[in-house]
């Protein structure tokens, strides 16, 4: 079919898949299958009781970025709230040597409860918006600081690098509706919602769009799928202004060679 949206991967570095060797060759496989983005969600503690291994998100994208050329890459979501803002800009602009004009910053509030509860305590959903609002600004304020010698990117006609280009977008996130971040949309360049229940449908997709196109009628929405939709499904999503179809797979999904096959098939493969 004529791809007229983004499709990515959405990767959850826990347990078998926080293994760097499964990154590397998952990412290399993604772009080469054709698939425009490989996010990775940023946990610390995933689960207390099982306590499966998780892998650094920086770490992750650090190698994602290694092996590839062409696809976006991101983190989804980063709880700045509970993040010093000055690691997160050094992260990005290390990335960004590897990946100019490649990378999303994902920012949310903190996912699962014991990603933030087992150092942070308990904070309200306001504090955390507040914090993580001005570690976003610290952050911008880092990046515009440096800059970076223009051999690192020879197709620059000047030696500076603002921070839109470390970071080519910042993606807030959240429960739709309802999300904490909603009211401040004019900050950030798209969205990443989900549902408690599953995947956002067309209209939620649709009510996303008519919601904020008086603030950002080019606001990027991407849609997390936990199976490969059908083409009847993608065309809807289209339809309804979705511009990015992210494909989940890591922690809890089918074991990696499933994995690795789904990958392989491509955004427009057999699966789809």
């Amino acid at each position: 079919m004529t791809k007229a949206i983004l499709h990515g991967i959405m990767y959850c570095p826990v347990g078998d898949y926080a293994n760097p060797q499964v990154v590397e060759r998952f990412a290399s496989i993604a772009e080469s299958s054709g698939w425009e983005g490989f996010f990775m969600n940023d946990h610390v503690v995933y689960d207390r009781v099982t306590t499966p291994p998780v892998l650094d998100v920086w770490i992750g994208l650090t190698i994602v970025a290694s092996v590839t050329a062409n696809m976006q890459l991101g983190a989804l979501m980063v709880p700045l709230c509970h993040r010093q803002p000055d690691l997160i800009a050094n992260n990005l602009r290390a990335l960004s040597w590897l990946a100019p004009d490649r990378i999303v910053l994902g920012v949310g509030l903190g996912s699962p409860p014991d990603d933030y509860e087992l150092s942070h305590g308990l904070e309200g959903a306001e504090a955390r918006r507040k914090k993580s609002l001005r570690n976003l600004r610290l952050i911008r304020e880092n990046l515009a600081r440096v800059v970076m010698p223009p051999w690192i990117f020879p197709s620059d006609s000047s030696s500076s690098r603002s921070s839109n280009r470390v970071i080519s977008q910042v993606w807030f996130g959240g429960r739709w509706p309802g999300s904490t971040l909603s009211r401040d949309i004019a900050l950030c360049d798209g969205v990443f919602f989900e549902r408690p229940t599953g995947s956002l449908s067309p209209l939620d997709v649709r009510d996303i769009r008519s919601t904020y196109a008086h603030v950002n009628s080019s606001l990027s929405i991407a849609v997390e799928v936990m199976s490969p939709p059908s083409a009847d499904a993608v065309s809807d999503l289209v339809d309804a202004g979705a511009t990015w179809i992210l494909q989940y797979v890591g922690w809890r999904n089918d074991c990696l060679s499933s994995t690795e096959s789904l990958i392989s098939a491509g955004p427009t493969g057999d699966n789809w």
